[in-house]
C-alpha cells in the first residue's frame, strides 16, 4: 500500500541525497503520499 511506498521514496531519497537531505526527503515524501 502507500507505506510500501512511502518506504522506497526514503531510501531512495537516501541513496540519492545521502544522509544530507534525508531529513527533507522523507518530509516531502509523506507530503505526497497524504
Amino acid at each position: 500500500m502507500a507505506l510500501n511506498c512511502y518506504y522506497f521514496n526514503v531510501a531512495a531519497c537516501i541513496v540519492l541525497f545521502r544522509n544530507m537531505r534525508a531529513n527533507f526527503c522523507m518530509l516531502h515524501a509523506l507530503t505526497i503520499i497524504r
